[in-house]
C-alpha cells in the first residue's frame, strides 16, 4: 500500500500555547542540509513569526542530528520534523508532503521546495490571499538561480528581476502552492502515483480546480529556486509523456493518500519545537498593502488531442473538442488491413467493430489451421483475401506479410488504411470519427495517426497503467504513399506504416485508445512472453525483453475503461 513504509509514528510533538498556527510551511528534503540553510537564512525573517510553523521532511537518513542542532540554531522558527522511511523515489516528494499536511497544525499550508527563497514576505501574502478567498489556489512567481548569481546580487529585488521569466503562465508557476487543509483532504492530497514533481503539483492543480478551487497568482509573490547550477525552467510538459497527470482523467481518480493512512503507517519520527514565548515578531495577518490576486487556468490536457485545453485552439481531429467538426473536401477511400493466423475466436468480434466504419477489408491467412480461413471469406465487405502456405513449423515473416498487406490495400483503390489485429478493439470514439478525422488531416503530407496502447489486464473493463504499460504507443491509422516498401524496418516489431511515410509523414501524436485483449488473462500473457523469448532470445529487436510481459513485482496499477472512452464490448468472444 503506497505509503505504509513511512513506519510508525515513534515521537510526539512538543506543545505549548504560546501560538496557534495559522499556516504550516511544509518543506520536503531530499537534498543536504547546506542546500536548506542557504535558503533559511534568508527565510528566516518571515518564518520566525507568531502564528507559522516549518514542516520540514526528511528523506535522507542520518540526518536528525544535523537538523536537530539546525532547529536550536534558528530558535525562533516554530519547527515541525519528520522523518520518512524508505528510499526516496520518483513519488517521494508527494508521500512526504502528505504525510507533513498530516502533521501539520495550520488550517493553511504553504508547499515549497528546500531551495526557494523567498524574495517578498511569500509566506504573510500566501496567508492574506486564503485568508481573503478559502476556496482558492494561491501561487506564486519563481525564477531559477545559481549561489553565484545569489552571491553576486545586490539585493533581493535585483536577484529577483535578472532570474524571473517575463511570462506569469502555469509553466513559470511551480515553486509552490498555498491552499487550505480542507481543500486538500478534499481531493486526496498528492497523487502519489504520478511521476515527476512538476507533473504532481499540476495534477494536484488540476484535481483541485475540478473540486471547485480557483487558481490564483500573484505577480508580487516572488520566489527564487537557488542551486549550484542555475536549474533551467520546468517550461510546458512535454506531451504525451505527462499526460495521464494533465487528463481531467486523473481528475475523477482522487488517488491522492492523504486521508488513507492510520497511527500505524505514519511518520517514524516527529520532533516539534517552538520559538521563545518572549520573542517579539511581527503578526502574520498584520501585513497590509498586496496586489490583488488574479484568476489563472491550470494545465489540464485533452486525453485525445493532448492540447492544453485552456491554452491552445481546438485541433480537428479531436472529437472532444470538435464533437462536430467540419466536414473535409471529398470522400476518402478507407479499407481495414489485418494478418491473422488461428485466429477463429477472435476474428468475427474484430470484423464487427471494424465494419460500420470502413470501405472494406484486406486480410491475409498467415498458414491457419482453424476456420480462420472460412471466416475470412464470409466477410461481406472482403475485397482482398491472401493466404500464406501451412507450414510446420510455422515461419513468421512480418515484413513480407506488411507489404504484400499494404500493396493489396493500394492496388485496391485505398487512400488510408486502419490496420487492426485480430485480438485488438478500437474505441466507438475513434472510430466514429475516423472519416472526420481522415478529411481534417487529408491536406498534410502523408499523415499518419497514432494510439495509446492500452494493454487489458484481468479484466476487459481496465487495463495497466505502471511504468512502461502507461506510455506504449501504435501507429495503425495513415494514408498511403506511392511507393510501399519496408526496407528501413525491422523485422520484428517495426511500424506499420511504410518506409516513404516514416521518412516524410506527418505524424499526429492522439491519445485515442487501442486495447489489447490478448493481456486479459494471466495464461494468456505467459504464452505471448514464451513466443517472443522463443522468436528473439537475444533481446536483439527489443531491448526491454520479454519477462516485463508477466512481471508485477514493481507493482500494479490500473485504471479502468471510463465509458467515454469505451470499446464494443459485444464484440469480446
Amino acid at each position: 500500500m503506497p505509503g505504509a513504509s513511512e513506519g510508525a509514528l515513534l515521537a510526539f510533538r512538543i506543545m505549548n500555547t504560546f501560538s496557534d498556527v495559522h499556516l504550516s510551511v511544509i518543506v520536503p528534503m531530499r537534498g543536504t542540509l547546506a542546500d536548506f540553510e542557504r535558503t533559511l537564512c534568508l527565510n528566516r525573517a518571515m518564518l520566525g513569526r507568531a502564528g507559522l510553523e516549518l514542516v520540514l521532511v526528511l528523506g535522507e537518513p542520518g540526518l536528525e542530528p544535523e537538523t536537530h542542532a539546525l532547529m536550536q540554531h534558528y530558535a525562533d522558527i516554530q519547527w515541525t520534523l519528520l522523518a520518512l522511511e524508505g528510499e526516496p523515489g520518483e513519488a517521494w516528494r508527494a508521500r512526504a508532503i502528505n504525510a507533513g499536511v498530516r502533521h501539520s497544525l495550520g488550517k493553511f499550508v504553504l508547499v515549497c521546495g528546500e531551495n526557494i527563497a523567498f524574495m517578498s514576505d511569500v509566506p504573510a501574502q500566501v496567508l492574506t490571499g486564503l485568508l481573503g478567498q478559502p476556496n482558492a489556489v494561491v501561487l506564486g512567481r519563481c525564477g531559477h538561480a545559481s549561489v553565484e548569481q545569489w552571491q553576486a546580487a545586490g539585493s533581493r529585488a535585483a536577484l529577483f528581476s535578472q532570474v524571473a521569466p517575463a511570462q506569469i503562465d502555469p509553466a513559470s508557476l511551480g515553486a509552490l502552492t498555498g491552499v487550505s487543509r480542507e481543500a486538500l483532504e478534499a481531493v486526496g492530497g498528492y497523487d502519489e502515483s504520478v511521476s515527476g514533481d512538476s507533473a504532481g503539483e499540476n495534477n494536484l492543480r488540476i484535481r483541485l480546480e475540478a473540486a471547485g478551487y480557483g487558481l490564483l497568482v500573484s505577480p508580487h509573490v516572488l520566489n527564487v529556486h537557488i542551486s549550484d547550477f542555475a536549474k533551467a525552467p520546468g517550461g510546458w510538459p512535454e506531451m504525451p509523456a505527462d499526460s495521464a497527470a494533465y487528463s481531467p482523467d486523473s481528475t475523477m481518480a482522487a488517488s491522492g493518500r492523504l486521508n488513507q493512512m492510520g497511527p500505524e503507517h505514519r511518520a517514524r519520527y516527529v520532533d516539534g519545537r517552538l520559538p521563545d514565548p518572549m520573542a517579539q515578531a511581527p503578526e502574520l495577518l498584520q501585513c497590509q498593502g498586496f496586489a490583488p490576486w488574479l484568476a489563472m487556468r491550470s494545465l489540464r490536457l485533452c486525453p485525445v488531442c493532448y492540447r492544453f485545453t485552456h491554452y491552445q485552439a481546438a485541433r480537428g481531429y479531436c472529437a472532444l473538442c470538435l464533437p462536430q467538426p467540419a466536414a473535409g473536401t471529398g470522400r476518402v477511400r478507407i479499407l481495414g488491413v489485418i494478418q491473422v493466423r488461428n485466429e477463429a475466436a477472435l476474428l468475427r468480434g474484430c470484423l464487427d467493430h471494424l465494419r460500420p466504419y470502413v470501405d472494406g477489408f484486406v486480410i491475409l491467412d498467415d498458414g491457419s489451421t482453424d476456420d480462420t480461413s472460412r471466416m475470412i471469406e464470409a466477410e461481406p465487405r472482403l475485397v482482398a483475401h491472401l493466404r500464406n502456405p501451412v507450414t510446420n513449423p510455422h515461419h513468421w515473416d512480418e515484413k513480407g506479410n506488411k507489404q504484400r498487406l499494404l500493396s493489396a490495400a493500394k492496388k485496391m483503390g485505398a487512400d488510408w488504411v486502419l490496420v487492426c489485429d485480430a485480438d485488438e478493439r478500437l474505441e466507438a470514439l475513434f472510430l466514429q470519427h475516423l472519416r472526420a478525422m481522415a478529411g481534417v488531416l487529408a491536406p498534410l503530407r502523408l499523415p499518419c495517426v497514432s494510439l495509446a496502447l492500452r494493454e487489458l489486464w484481468d479484466q476487459p473493463d481496465q487495463y495497466r497503467v505502471d511504468g512502461v504499460w502507461g506510455r506504449k504507443r501504435v501507429a495503425r491509422f495513415f494514408a498511403l504513399p506511392d511507393r510501399i516498401s519496408f526496407d528501413a524496418t525491422t523485422a520484428l516489431h517495426g511500424p506499420w506504416y511504410p518506409d516513404e511515410v516514416g521518412a516524410r509523414g506527418n505524424f499526429i501524436v492522439t491519445g485515442y485508445h487501442m486495447y489489447h485483449l490478448r493481456m486479459i488473462h494471466a495464461a494468456d500473457r505467459l504464452a505471448r512472453r514464451d513466443r517472443y523469448k522463443q522468436l528473439d532470445p537475444n533481446n536483439q529487436f527489443q531491448e526491454i525483453g520479454y519477462d516485463y510481459l508477466t512481471d508485477e513485482s514493481n507493482g500494479l496499477a490500473l485504471s479502468p475503461v471510463s465509458a467515454l472512452r469505451a470499446y464494443d464490448m459485444a464484440s469480446l468472444p
